[in-house]
């Protein structure tokens, strides 16, 4: 069971309807939050929230409609972290 953290909304559940986790920050479907919150951790410090709030938030997006979702939290982090270590080697 995970310990209740501020944006935390009850216990992970894999679902397809989309929360504010943390206010001001986009949409992110509950089944996300874990893998959002460890890229958060990994590069905030090196490019900020708002970069990866936005690449999250765009990856995610590919996977909105998917219908088969235990899969996609493993393929949004593996494609956010592509995504932002390409932005970290262009800086």
């Amino acid at each position: 069971m995970r310990a209740q953290t501020p944006g935390w909304h009850g216990e992970h559940m894999a679902s397809s309807s989309p929360v504010h986790w943390h206010p001001g920050r986009p949409e992110i479907n509950p089944d996300l939050h874990d893998v959002a919150h460890l890229i958060h951790q990994q590069y905030d410090g090196q490019l900020g929230t708002r970069a990866v709030d936005e690449c999250l938030a765009q990856v995610a997006a590919r996977f909105a409609g998917a219908r088969v979702r235990p899969f996609v939290p493993l393929l949004v982090g593996r494609y956010v972290r592509e995504e932002l270590r390409a932005r970290l080697a262009q800086s």
